[in-house]
């Protein structure tokens, strides 16, 4: 069993052990991720997690409202909010803090479940991630998870890691492709991959890269391949803002550059 077997069955135990379960109602209408990642803000969707399997335990101690608060300061266009709790110490309860602050909301988590999409729904997602290679190991189905969240109103990203799943992306109705750089089978990492895609493939929605981003120079790298913005988590995390500031500010001045091509 690899690493996304583990979190294909996590999720599911997860799921049936109601995890999922809440009667919250929505409080708020739904904010579009695309017209974010397009608007005035840098276009950065920040992270919010406390743990990951690839680095551990994350510097930031900082409560989660104050983190955020630091995130929306700093000029971000959306949050992502890890809602898995056994890996990542991600709480769904995160995820009601994040919709009071006005800005779009990625649930971020492994998703095999209507359930989990309402939940999303419920606590104040505005667009959840769908993993590819979930769906073409197991026996869970892409396209009705994926017609399910936009009945509730939610925006997909579909995340890929390889050419191959990025061209089979590109045939679905996700609003915005995300390219994972790092393997979910392994957590290893492949530096130059969203670019080493763009590079060869033609492109007709917004594109995101996503891990590996350390500072401006990914970013940078990323955005003049072709990418319309950048999720990042651990590099964020710490109780340093400097990086932080460092990857608006490229992103911002990298879609500026894209824009006078």
């Amino acid at each position: 069993m690899d690493e996304l077997d583990y979190f294909i069955e996590n999720a599911f135990s997860l799921v049936m052990s109601g995890y999922y379960r809440t009667r919250e109602e929505r409080k708020g209408q739904v904010t579009s991720m695309t017209a974010a990642l397009r608007g005035e803000r840098a276009p950065v969707i920040a992270e919010f997690k406390r743990r990951t399997p690839s680095v551990r335990e994350l510097s930031s101690t900082a409560p989660v409202m104050e983190r955020l608060q630091e995130f929306r300061d700093a000029g971000v266009c959306a949050f992502s909010i890890l809602t898995e709790p056994h890996r990542f110490d991600g709480s769904l309860d995160n995820l009601a803090v994040a919709a009071t602050f006005g800005l779009p909301v990625l649930m971020k988590d492994f998703i095999i479940s209507t359930d989990q999409l309402d939940a999303a729904h419920r606590l104040g997602a505005d667009c959840v991630l769908l993993i590819l290679e979930i769906f073409n190991r197991s026996r869970y189905n892409l396209d009705v998870l994926m017609e399910e969240a936009h009945s509730l109103g939610l925006e997909v990203i579909l995340e890929v890691n390889s050419t191959e799943q990025y061209r089979q992306a590109m045939q679905t109705e996700a609003e915005i492709i995300g390219i994972n750089n790092r393997n979910l089978s392994d957590l290893t990492l492949e530096q130059r991959r969203t670019e080493r895609i763009l590079g060869s493939e033609r492109k007709d929605r917004p594109v995101i890269g996503m891990s590996g981003i350390r500072g401006g120079s990914e970013v940078e790298s990323m955005m003049r391949a072709g990418a319309d913005g950048v999720l990042v988590g651990t590099s964020v995390m710490g109780d340093n803002d400097s990086a932080l500031r460092e990857i608006t500010e490229a992103a911002i001045l990298a879609r500026s550059k894209n824009m006078r091509k």
